[in-house]
């Protein structure tokens, strides 16, 4: 069943009608429901709810009333190519797909309170845009969540999550907030800009959950005091959040940190974050870790280079043991030490150069790493927003077939490429290749 929403009201058609704007009786929303809500009451297993053009968000918090099941989802979505700006919406029911909406009033920093709450199973959250635009938190890292997720095999993908570079504002403490029961999710092909003094981007917990493909790009750094530091990546308290992935994302023109990762105590919880296939650029500071991470086939320009920072390349560690690294590529990133890598683990493959063009850094000492040589990347600029930036790899690069081969780990590279069965690996996050230099994807 169709049920349209028209002007914020919805009338129900069997879904083998075409969608319309007017009734039988030619007069648009005439027999329609009155609001959104009762549209999505009335909503049942395969039925769809278009919501017409218009700015909604008088009507408040919108919320799932019924359950999909699968193939047959309940889709609340956006007329095609109209502008629909609703307050928040909540769903708490299975096999709910949320599309195509403006989300003008995200809550407040409590997660839970979000601009998009995915709090069942099987939910989606596609193609929406939530914009974040309030007055800080006297702490100073934002006032508000734009998704939440709990449950288990939700999508999240093709969402922009928009600060409005609002210099007056820190708008949005967390981009996404996955809770402590939230496994198997995809968080897939987001894009996270403006966002001033972000608390963090990612804060995630529970299991099994996956970041791919997203690009966060744009973000300020401290506003407040060096207290207030933005992160990329945060997790933290007693809850625990193992078998992550992160991989072929785009990070880059951050004014905070990497991230801060930690166990508080509680080590058993808190295990397997895999980092491969990344590319950061022009991040301030380093990832802070406290408990296993592995880290492979990433690339790392411009980073952790802050003034007075006096750090590895990409990240600092405090889990002794605990740390993997591999076949990652740090350019001109990070001051000119090792920062005590072997406490914290081991590391093997993997490319330091104090510059763009080459320069070895004091204190590396890997059996196969490569201290030195130019790495050859097709373009770099310290501001990857306005310039263009490509993290591809020449054949002269002294990242090509130097890696140690992982493929029984994974078979790609950041931007879909293959990479061989068998043989020496590419340093890095992009394969070289003859015919076309991949630069990185942007959403």
């Amino acid at each position: 069943m169709l049920l349209l929403a028209l002007g914020g009201k919805a009338q129900a058609w069997q879904k083998w009608h075409k969608y319309v704007t007017n009734d039988a009786a030619g007069v648009s929303g005439s027999c329609a429901f009155a609001t959104i809500q009762k549209g999505i009451n009335t909503a049942l297993a395969g039925s769809t709810v278009i919501v017409d053009a218009g700015d909604y968000t008088a009507q408040g918090v919108l919320s799932s009333a019924n359950s999909g099941s699968s193939g047959n989802l309940i889709t609340i979505q956006a007329a095609p190519g109209a502008t629909v700006k609703i307050a928040r919406i909540t769903v708490s029911n299975n096999y709910v797909v949320i599309q195509g909406f403006a989300v003008m009033s995200p809550g407040s920093m409590l997660s839970n309170i979000a601009g998009i709450v995915l709090s069942g199973s099987y939910d989606q959250a596609l193609h929406n845009t939530i914009y974040g635009n309030c007055q800080p938190w006297v702490t100073g890292e934002g006032c508000n969540t734009a998704i939440y997720t709990g449950g288990a095999y939700n999508t999240i993908a093709y969402n922009t999550i928009d600060g409005q570079n609002n210099s007056t504002t820190y708008a949005f403490g967390i981009g996404m907030y996955f809770d402590t029961t939230s496994s198997y999710t995809t968080a897939s092909y987001n894009t996270f800009q403006g966002m001033n003094s972000p608390g963090r981007v990612f804060e995630i917990y529970g299991s099994f959950n996956r970041i791919t493909h997203n690009e966060v790009k744009n973000c300020s750094g401290e506003k407040v005091n060096l207290q207030d530091h933005p992160d990329i990546f945060q997790t933290f308290g007693s809850a625990g959040s193992h078998d992550q992935t992160i991989e072929n994302n785009y990070f880059h023109d951050f004014g905070g940190q990497i991230g801060n990762l930690e166990a508080n105590g509680n080590y058993p919880a808190w295990y397997h974050w895999v980092f491969r296939n990344n590319v950061f650029a022009n991040i301030g500071n380093s990832l802070f870790m406290y408990f296993p991470v592995s880290f492979y086939n990433n690339t790392s320009y411009n980073c952790a280079s802050a003034t007075g920072v006096n750090r590895f390349p990409l990240y600092a560690c405090y889990a002794n043991g605990a740390i993997t690294s591999k076949n990652n590529a740090f350019v001109a990133s990070g001051t000119s030490i090792y920062n005590g890598w072997y406490a914290c683990g081991s590391g093997d493959n993997d490319f330091v150069s104090n510059s763009v063009t080459g320069g070895t850094k004091s204190g590396f000492n890997e059996p196969h790493g490569i201290n030195g040589g130019n790495p050859h990347l097709i373009t770099l600029n310290t501001d990857c927003v306005v310039n263009s930036c490509n993290f591809g790899i020449t054949g002269e690069s002294a990242l090509k077939g130097q890696g140690v081969n992982l493929y029984s780990t994974f078979t790609t590279d950041y931007a879909d490429s293959p990479r061989p069965s068998s043989g020496a690996w590419d340093i890095g996050a992009l394969v070289y290749s003859p015919i076309h230099l991949m630069p990185p994807v942007v959403y």
